[in-house]
């Protein structure tokens, strides 16, 4: 996956599948498959991802990574407790990194507020302080209707499909990266897979007692170690910097 698609999932991540409802969304689970191309060459599938959302508004996104000759790369899961516990964890690398919000209600009310609601076809949020332009039909994925938006501007061209019946769960994006004249010179598009209805496996949720706790230059810097790649005095400055804020709030399993 480029760094342009963990850039655009990382926001797309942040906007959507994170935020929460005010009417939650019934419980579900999407796999989706991500393949990327450039310009006139074959697709390969670059990831897997599972969004898990649990009835009580928990929810867990794994994502694996692939090389372009399929072999594993990673596997990352961000799981968002309804108790306020955010646990980033590399499951190959046995390693989490797990903070708890003193006031998880307040958490929870500012997830629901920013949610897009589904009344609206997914096109405004409950608190009614972000709107996108109407919804055009979109097509059935993995069994359920969608809604579609399309985002153009001079670099890229995203196209997504949500399904109001999942509370809004994307099922589908399309990325097209523009060169010079704005040709397309690049695509990354995920699609789900298969949609399960009913409380996600609680596996997703959860991590073994042996894991070691890390803080997030730790983790970054064991991460780049077990892929032999090379460390960004800049991510890791940054890294460094949430360290002290990490560690007031870290938390651990009992």
């Amino acid at each position: 996956m480029n760094a342009r698609t963990l850039v655009l999932f990382s926001l797309v991540v942040s906007a959507t599948l994170l935020a929460g409802q005010t009417s939650l969304p019934p419980a579900h689970t999407v796999e989706s498959d991500e393949y990327v191309a450039k310009a006139g060459a074959s697709p390969w599938r670059s990831a897997h991802y599972t969004f898990a959302f649990r009835g009580d508004g928990s929810t867990a996104i794994v994502t694996s990574t692939f090389d372009s000759k399929g072999a594993p790369v990673a596997i990352d899961r961000k799981v968002t407790l309804s108790t306020g516990v955010y646990a980033e964890i590399a499951d190959h690398l046995k390693a989490v990194t797990a903070t708890r919000s003193p006031n998880a209600a307040a958490v929870m009310s500012s997830r629901t507020a920013g949610g897009w609601d589904p009344g609206s076809n997914c096109a405004v949020t409950f608190d009614k302080l972000n709107r996108r332009a109407a919804p055009e039909k979109g097509e059935a994925i993995a069994g359920h209707a969608t809604v579609k938006f399309v985002e153009d501007s001079a670099s890229m061209r995203l196209t997504r499909w949500f399904a109001p019946g999942l509370g809004c769960s994307e099922l589908k994006q399309l990325a097209e990266f523009k060169g010079a004249g704005g040709a397309i010179t690049d695509t990354s598009q995920r699609t789900a897979v298969k949609v399960t209805r009913g409380e996600p496996d609680e596996a997703l949720f959860d991590w073994p007692n042996e894991y070691e706790y890390l803080s997030p230059s730790e983790r970054y810097l064991k991460s780049a170690a077990s892929c032999g790649c090379p460390v960004s005095p800049e991510t890791l400055a940054a890294l460094k910097r949430s360290d002290p804020s990490y560690r007031e709030r870290a938390w651990r399993k009992p």
